[in-house]
Formats: structure tokens, sequence, C-alpha cells
């Protein structure tokens, strides 16, 4: 129908339920402390992702891209280290092609949601909110094959 379109639908079950807690071990006592472990009790969640590449000519590819992620974290055990919440990513990119060598350039801009932190002194966390999140990341790769 479109030879030169492709699309991509995935979608990615993470089982972060295996994560239930984190151990820090020192090297040297911190206050009379060897080891450190907070419980953490992530669930389990899903990744859905679309891409659409389109080749522009033999030598040119135009890409674009939306992501999803749902946040693994409850509120029950979020904290500073880990604050992020549920994800979006929107992605553009572009691809050339010259005899053997390849040239990538890609634009992503990943949005996070509000997220509360509720108090919990006992494991050193105030009560406390992080706000929207906005990260620009920018990739650039070059590859030539054999």
């Amino acid at each position: 129908m479109l030879p030169r379109l492709s699309i991509e639908l995935s979608a990615v079950y993470t089982r972060w339920s295996s994560f239930d807690q984190m151990s820090i071990k020192f090297d040297n006592n911190v206050g009379g402390m060897g080891r450190v472990t907070k419980g953490k009790d992530w669930r389990d969640v899903w990744r859905w992702q679309i891409g659409v590449e389109y080749n522009v000519t033999s030598w040119c590819d135009l890409r674009c891209g939306y992501v999803y992620d749902n946040g693994p974290i409850p509120r029950h055990t979020v904290d500073y280290l880990v604050p992020s919440n549920d994800r979006q990513m929107y992605c553009v990119g572009t691809g050339f092609k010259w005899r053997a060598w390849t040239l990538d350039l890609s634009y992503n801009l990943l949005l996070s949601e509000n997220r509360s932190n509720n108090a919990r002194p006992g494991d050193g966390v105030l009560k406390g909110r992080s706000h929207e999140g906005v990260t620009h990341i920018v990739g650039f790769g070059v590859g030539y094959k054999f």
C-alpha cells in the first residue's frame, strides 16, 4: 500500500514488583550503620509506544514517535531518589544513508507528571512535591556497515 511507510506499535510489560527493596552497603560505617535498606514495593507496569518512519528518498528517512510510560512507584514508597510518575515522550528524527555510512539525528521531549510525597520521617522523607518534569534529549549516531 505505502511501501515507503513503516509503523511499529509495541507494548512492554516490566515486572518492577521484583524491586521490593534497595540496600546500600557502606565501606566505612556511617553513623554506626554499615548498611541501609529501604522498602520499595514497586508494581508491574506497561509501556506503550508507536513509531513511524517514512523513506522520503533512498538516502533520507523521517521518523516520529510517541511513548506512554506508566510509573511503577506507589505513593507509600516514593522518595527523592526516583520521584518520577507516569511519563510521556514525543520523538522526532531523521536518518541519512550514504554508501556504507549512516547518520541518525533525534530529538525527544520527555514530560513527567506531578508527584506528591507523603511525609515518612522514619525514612527521612519529608512531605513534598515534584512538579512536572521536562527533559530535552538530543541523539546523534554515526554507523558504518561492513
